[in-house]
């Protein structure tokens, strides 16, 4: 029983309260600007909306190649999830916390492409911005032309 029970709940409650820093998150994005590029590429090329580093996509019937790419390619950026909208703009979830499956109160800090669609604030530092806040927010750091990192909480 409480084999099930450990796996359920860091899926639904989170295993590590403190998102990465964005030091750590802007040097994982110098190393990987070509990884970037082709997780963006590709995404826009799939009819996919999501995929999450747990083997779980959107179809769910994803060819099984393809899948390992993206969760090579999401594991090289340390991302748990990537996701697209309508106008392909790319976000790739670096970590996320709460009970964000079961439509609860979250957090999620990552990468996102021209984030236009978001009503965010732009910051200098999403590190001052997640100890500061202990309600609805959402954040915005630009790192390049057209990436930013960002950071969400949903109440």
């Amino acid at each position: 029983m409480r084999s099930i029970l450990i796996p359920f709940f860091f899926l639904i409650f989170g295993c590590n309260e403190k998102p990465p820093a964005d030091l750590h998150l802007l040097n994982v994005y110098q190393k990987n600007k070509a990884t970037f590029k082709i997780l963006r590429d590709m995404m826009c090329g799939d009819r996919y909306k999501y995929i999450y580093s747990s083997d779980k996509s959107d179809p769910e019937n994803i060819p099984e190649l393809k899948l390992r790419t993206y969760l090579r390619l999401l594991k090289e950026v340390e991302g748990v999830l990537i996701s697209k909208s309508d106008k392909c703009n790319i976000s790739i979830s670096t970590w996320e916390f709460g009970r964000k499956i079961s439509g609860g109160p979250s957090k999620s800090k990552g990468f996102i492409m021209n984030p236009d669609q978001w009503n965010a604030e732009l910051v200098d530092s999403l590190d001052e911005q997640y100890k500061k806040r202990k309600s609805e927010a959402f954040f915005h750091r630009k790192i390049d032309n057209d990436w930013y990192l960002y950071y969400y909480d949903f109440q």
